[in-house]
């Protein structure tokens, strides 16, 4: 069984020593390494996954780290050295950017016009092109109702929080077919606003939001490619 080095993160703090967590240094960085059999990789259980994401958090915790997402592998530690060396800017622009800060997340359901998108169960079938345009017509002034809804919930959050957040990432699932349309906010936050943060959303968030955090700043971790 082929081993492979996942890679949980890049710091330049000196980072702390766990059993499990082998570190490689280079160029004034250290890239944060889990010895894992290549084929839990490739067929990750549930469980591995909550194990990855612990360790990150762990890591996260107690130093800023650049946080890589599950996936990330490396074959042997001269390829991380040579890493370290090759993408040397780019890590530290990320790490300069991202340093001090968490990522907070807001979910918030937009389904209030949901039912207007789907047929009821008694609506006869379009027999003509006039039917089936109405029908269609329905459907999309739904979606433009909870897109409308989507940029409202965003707007107002970022007008109440104000200078609470330094950055927001957004994404919007306001034409799910199957899944309840929601718009999901990403905030990062300095760790010293997170209390801020929350009391703010307390009072400004619609009652139905789902607040999580705080997390390492995955969603903020730029593409090295413009």
């Amino acid at each position: 069984m082929t081993d492979v080095l996942a890679i949980l993160g890049i710091c330049r703090d000196a980072p702390p020593s766990t059993p499990e967590v082998r570190v490689v240094s280079g160029e004034g960085l250290h890239a944060l390494l889990w010895r894992v059999p290549l084929e839990h990789i490739q067929k990750p259980s549930r469980e591995l996954l909550i194990r990855y994401e612990k360790m990150v958090r762990d890591l996260f915790e107690a130093i800023d780290i650049l946080p890589f997402r599950f996936g990330t592998v490396a074959h042997a530690e001269e390829s991380v050295t040579a890493l370290l060396t090759a993408r040397k800017p780019w890590f530290d622009a990320q790490l300069e950017r991202l340093s001090g800060h968490v990522e907070m997340g807001i979910r918030v359901p937009v389904a209030d016009t949901v039912k207007a998108t789907q047929p009821a169960a008694n609506d006869p079938p379009a027999t003509t092109g006039r039917d089936f345009l109405k029908q269609r017509l329905r459907h999309y002034q739904a979606e433009l109702d909870r897109d409308q809804r989507a940029r409202s919930i965003q707007t107002s959050l970022q007008d109440a929080l104000g200078d609470v957040i330094s950055e927001v990432h957004v994404e919007t699932s306001t034409r799910a077919m199957f899944a309840a349309p929601t718009v999901s906010l990403s905030y990062l936050v300095r760790r010293e606003n997170v209390d801020r943060f929350l009391a703010v959303i307390a009072q400004a968030a619609p009652p139905d939001a789902t607040v999580s955090g705080p997390w390492p700043p995955y969603s903020f971790v730029q593409s090295e490619d413009p």
